[in-house]
């Protein structure tokens, strides 16, 4: 829920609706959303997290993790 709201903060702020996006999945879901993004703000668990963040620093692209 804390991520769809930072979401609609974002839209209540007037961003483009698609400059932040919500996105739910598992393991695969996140690795693809990391290979196409600028910027990544995972909330998760710390052993994905960790993932997260190396597979973000692989591409060189800001990386936010909540875990």
């Amino acid at each position: 829920m804390i991520g769809e709201l930072i979401q609609d903060l974002f839209e209540d702020a007037g961003t483009p609706k698609s400059l932040v996006q919500m996105v739910h999945g598992y393991a695969e879901t996140g690795k693809a959303v990391i290979d196409h993004s600028d910027a990544i703000c995972f909330i998760g668990s710390t052993k994905i997290g960790k993932e997260v963040g190396i597979q973000a620093a692989q591409r060189l692209i800001p990386s936010v993790c909540r875990l």
